[in-house]
């Protein structure tokens, strides 16, 4: 008994027991129905025998509870403070905790009315609550006004019994809450994870397997794994064809032969890889499902991965030929110096270069590769890797005067490349679309840049497309690639936003901010009367554009339908029509994306010239000011449309469109393009309003139902595409009959907002719950789709999905590559396909 009693009390195990053992003896009998395992990962989690008197302090508390705001750590450590000491001892601590994490539905019900009665009188006045509101709102990262904290104080005390002095009283608090058990049942902390120690689970023998060499990952991704195989393949292959042909040289010849001709592949192969062009004239044919090609840019990187080893082993293999053999008799013997820096040997197909071409090539690599990786990037060094990428010339010029059968395997690609490469050109961009500029620049306070682009007339894309651009003010020769968030039929103008993360993207932000407070300062207005000036001036203008094309469309229509032939020189000009908007619009009359009546585009030349000479002086004058606004327009030089993963959504039976921060650039295309072709093909009754689709529009026909779910961190990332999501509520609730109930359904997340299930903000998320129910409005976006807190219970959201039985499902997925992993693992679980933009 007394040994057992001493190990009891030598808590720390180093046989002697002193104040400090005693002490955590002492805490450890107080708590003696408290679970030994639980009670000792508290224990280590607070850091409890790091304090001197085994109490922890304010600081302490909030710091270990990651409370980083002040009120509610301030009520939560007063509650757990019983003796009112200041501090809070083990038993104070463990009985706290074990009430937010195991507490009954009462006691944690009782426990927060007790944090919201500030003044502990036992009722919940509006001052009390408006504070508890307020200090929800700091903790869930939200800025809401006077009026619209008044509208959350309003519906919370509308909602619950209150005493003759507006009061609530517990009893009346409990019955509210009792109406959401879920959220009473589960009601705790954030931290609330922190607390529970981990568990140990034991490995199975799959869990030693690699992932992607497991039955599960090869069933479900066949393609790639096809690709991958066949790849590894024809290394091989060359591998053991060039070994048996050299089986008698010697393991060094053989080492350097074999990788030799591997690289000869791979370096051909790398180039094909990156054929923009190439992938999305693929993408775009029936033949374009069955490669891998929304994976192109990881091959890309796995490929270089390849040819910097095996350029190791390649080097390794000549070095070490270099060094143990010895050249025939008669023949001169030369150091392993002169080999590698000079010209003086007889290998090589130029005068004896192998070996200096070898280690320039060697170090290019070396240089390319360690800056390529992310985190150059990422510290913003873009330049670093965008011009040392470039070194890809060189590279491949060595490369053909180091390897005498190199340009055999490159002569083909290489023409197809360097013709993708000749079209990129301002010259030839010039040629191709004319002069292009930026119309308007808009700045959003998420540091996002919304680029109005006057299209050109020739500019042909499709929904989630991307461009690489080229802005010489801003950079003469760096382009980058953006996705046009702006829908192919919408035909004034292109659209791009571009978040503000890297040199050149805040340099381009830096710029139209600049303007913007150069303006604000002569007009004496705000920065946000500015934006919604250019805002409402863009609208305006692809409002006028859409007209012109609907009157230019009906007329063409009425014409076929007719049998009318025209002949172009007997047609008169149209009047009232303005003469760059008439250009763009004739040219632009869209029917699936593709332009109609070639005859259309030289009437609108001809109307233009006519509208010229016929301009009064006035007009004229307005005109030439209209010129030189646009003398000081940026320049902007647009290399493709280039194909993208998004594209495929047509394919879809029931499209699920997943999107995180800026990534929502495609799936804004997309779904202005669904709700603008839906619009164009309907028709309405004049007797009664009534709307239905007569020809669904042949590239939406298989689509049955659309859920988009776009996650943001803050409030502030909303405001990219409040204004178009807001058209899309108006536009599918004023359709009654043209669109399916509920065809496009928005899900918005915002995950600094903390669960209705955390203490730190039930009382708000109610409140905003309510006022979505009462009012269908959100009070945080103003849309009629309500912002969920937190991030996305995937496994339920998919379960939901999945019982909607609207055809097969397709998740199609552009943002942070963390959360692409997870929603591939879960698409795999419920069989559902994954297209992935990687960026």
């Amino acid at each position: 008994f007394t040994r057992n009693l001493f190990d009891l009390l030598d808590s720390d195990e180093d046989g002697e027991i002193d104040i400090s053992d005693l002490m955590s003896s002492l805490d450890r009998l107080e708590c003696a129905s408290t679970d030994t395992k639980w009670y000792l990962w508290i224990e280590e989690r607070f850091n409890i025998s790091m304090t001197d008197d085994r109490k922890i302090t304010f600081e302490h508390f909030k710091n270990a509870l990651h409370l980083d705001k002040t009120f509610f750590a301030e009520r939560f450590f007063t509650l757990f403070d019983d003796n009112g000491d200041g501090k809070i001892d083990m038993k104070e601590l463990i009985t706290g905790l074990e009430l937010l994490t195991n507490g009954t539905q009462a006691d944690k019900i009782t426990f927060l009315f007790r944090v919201y009665d500030l003044d502990g009188n036992g009722y919940l006045s509006g001052d009390e609550m408006r504070t508890v509101l307020k200090s929800c709102m700091e903790e869930s990262k939200l800025k809401l006004g006077d009026q619209q904290l008044d509208e959350l104080m309003d519906v919370f005390f509308e909602e619950m019994e209150t005493n003759n002095k507006g009061e609530i009283g517990l009893d009346q608090f409990k019955a509210f809450l009792s109406e959401y058990p879920g959220v009473a049942e589960n009601l705790s902390i954030s931290a609330a994870h922190l607390l529970k120690p981990p568990v140990t689970r034991s490995k199975t023998m799959s869990s030693y397997i690699p992932r992607r060499l497991r039955w599960e990952y090869i069933k479900k991704n066949p393609i790639k794994v096809f690709f991958v195989t066949l790849y590894v393949l024809l290394n091989a292959a060359l591998c053991i064809w060039v070994g048996i042909e050299r089986r008698h040289q010697g393991g060094w010849i053989i080492l350097a032969r074999i990788n030799g001709m591997c690289l000869n592949f791979n370096s051909m192969f790398i180039l094909v890889l990156m054929m923009k062009g190439l992938l999305t004239w693929v993408r775009s044919t029936r033949f374009g499902k069955f490669f891998p090609i929304d994976q192109h840019i990881i091959f890309h990187k796995c490929v270089a991965g390849v040819i910097l080893f095996q350029s190791v082993l390649h080097f390794i293999g000549h070095l070490g030929r270099y060094i143990t053999t010895d050249p025939p008799s008669g023949k001169p013997k030369f150091e392993v110096w002169e080999y590698m820096f000079t010209t003086r040997t007889p290998e090589g197909w130029v005068n004896g270069s192998a070996g200096i071409t070898g280690v320039l090539l060697l170090i290019i690599l070396v240089v390319m590769s360690i800056l390529s990786q992310p985190s150059v990037r990422k510290r913003g060094f873009f330049e670093l890797f965008y011009y040392t990428h470039h070194l890809y010339i060189v590279w491949w010029v060595l490369l053909i005067l180091h390897a005498p059968n190199f340009w055999k395997w490159f002569i083909g690609p290489a023409v197809l490349y360097f013709a993708e490469r000749i079209l990129r050109l301002r010259i030839v961009n010039r040629a191709r679309y004319g002069k292009t500029i930026i119309e308007e620049g808009i700045t959003l306070p998420s540091k996002v840049t919304h680029l109005v682009i006057k299209r050109p007339p020739n500019f042909q894309y499709k929904p989630g497309d991307y461009v690489i651009i080229n802005i010489p003010q801003i950079a003469k020769y760096e382009w980058h690639p953006f996705t046009i968030s702006s829908s192919p039929d919408l035909t004034g103008y292109v659209w791009l936003h571009i978040r503000g993360v890297g040199t050149w993207t805040k340099k381009l932000y830096d710029f139209y901010e600049e303007k913007e407070e150069e303006e604000c300062k002569r007009k004496s207005v705000k920065r946000a009367t500015i934006r919604q000036r250019k805002a409402r001036s863009i609208k305006d203008k692809e409002r006028q554009t859409q007209r012109s094309i609907r009157q230019r469309y009906a007329s063409s229509v009425k014409r076929h339908r007719l049998g009318v032939i025209v002949e172009e020189e007997d047609e008169e000009p149209q009047e009232d029509i303005n003469t760059n908007e008439a250009v763009d619009a004739l040219s632009e009359v869209v029917i699936e994306n593709k332009p109609t009546v070639a005859k259309e585009r030289k009437k609108a030349a001809l109307g233009k010239s006519v509208n010229v000479e016929m301009q009064s002086p006035e007009e004229y004058g307005r005109l030439r000011s209209l010129d030189r606004n646009a003398a000081n327009k940026l320049e902007i030089y647009i290399d493709g449309p280039y194909g993208a993963p998004a594209t495929h959504f047509t394919e879809a039976e029931h499209a699920v469109l997943i999107s995180s921060g800026i990534g929502v650039t495609p799936f804004a295309s997309i779904l202005q393009t669904i709700m603008l072709r839906y619009k164009n093909a309907s028709h309405s009754c004049p007797n009664c309003d009534y709307c239905w689709v007569g020809d669904v529009p042949y590239s939406l026909r298989k689509l049955q139902k659309v859920d988009f779910f776009w996650i943001n961190r803050d409030q502030h990332s909303f405001e990219w595409f409040l204004s178009l999501l807001n058209q899309l509520e108006v536009e599918q609730s004023e359709s009654e009959g043209v669109f399916n109930d509920h065809f496009l359904d928005m899900h918005i997340y915002m995950t600094s907002a903390l669960r209705k299930e955390d203490m730190k903000a039930l009382g708000l998320q109610l409140a905003l719950e309510l006022i979505h129910s009462k009012k269908e409005k959100d009070l945080i976006t103003g849309l009629k789709t309500r912002t969920n807190p937190g991030r996305p219970d995937w496994d339920k959201v998919f379960s939901e999905l999945q019982q909607q039985n609207h055809g097969k499902i397709s998740v199609f997925y552009c943002g942070n590559p963390a959360l692409g992993n997870t929603l591939k693992a879960y698409c795999q679980k419920f069989g559902f396909g994954f297209r992935q933009e990687n960026f």
